[in-house]
């Protein structure tokens, strides 16, 4: 029940709001990427879980496994969108940028051929892009923070924290941790501790783009 996730919801919600306010004042299309990732990430979760169409709509059967699909799609084309921006790739990393935009057109295209490719075909094309993205996030941060990026170092502890809740999380599933709220919840605490961290790597980019703009 909803009873089951009041932190994770109210804390997802939070992070959505001040993150569009500070969209709002500084108009750093970063923010707005951060924006949509939180809201379709947690929206995606929220269906996935069965949330969505208990509170929601309960009377669309249908769209209740379509919108899990879409959701979580549209949330990686957010998250690569994000990392395209943050880590400014097409400047410091040419090649991880050009491979994120065909990721993100791919991920275009089987969105778009749901109805067409099947519900099952599609489950295994996104969990394919998951493994592709993931891989794709690490080298291009790796890249920028070997290239002198400092901001990149936030970014990646960010993106582990994600990462160690999925794989307590799956490792429940092939039973080699044991079912407690750690790893039971792990994916709902790798995603909050990587919201917060990748807040403050937006703060700590910020603070540096300040000091070099004024260094110059």
């Amino acid at each position: 029940s909803l009873a089951d996730f009041p932190w994770f919801v109210a804390f997802m919600l939070g992070l959505f709001f001040y993150n569009l306010i500070l969209y709002a004042s500084t108009g750093d299309r970063t923010f707005l990427y951060y924006v949509l990732y939180v809201g379709l990430f947690s929206a995606g979760q929220f269906a996935l879980n069965g949330l969505a169409f208990q509170y929601l709509w309960p009377d669309y059967p249908l769209w209740a496994n379509t919108a899990v699909l879409a959701l979580i799609g549209l949330g990686l084309l957010a998250m690569l969108a994000f990392t395209r921006s943050f880590l400014g790739l097409r400047r410091r990393h040419p090649r991880a940028d050009r491979l994120m935009h065909l990721l993100s057109l791919v991920l275009l295209v089987a969105i778009a051929l749901m109805s067409v490719v099947g519900y099952r075909r599609t489950v295994l094309i996104e969990t394919g892009l998951v493994f592709a993205i993931a891989a794709a996030i690490l080298w291009a941060a790796i890249g920028c923070l070997r290239g002198g990026y400092r901001p990149a170092r936030h970014f990646l502890v960010a993106w582990a924290a994600l990462l160690a809740g999925v794989v307590a999380y799956a490792s429940v599933s092939f039973g080699l941790l044991p079912k407690v709220f750690l790893t039971d919840y792990g994916i709902q605490i790798g995603s909050a501790a990587e919201m917060i961290l990748l807040s403050f790597a937006l703060a700590y980019r910020i603070l540096s783009e300040i000091h070099r703009a004024q260094a110059a």
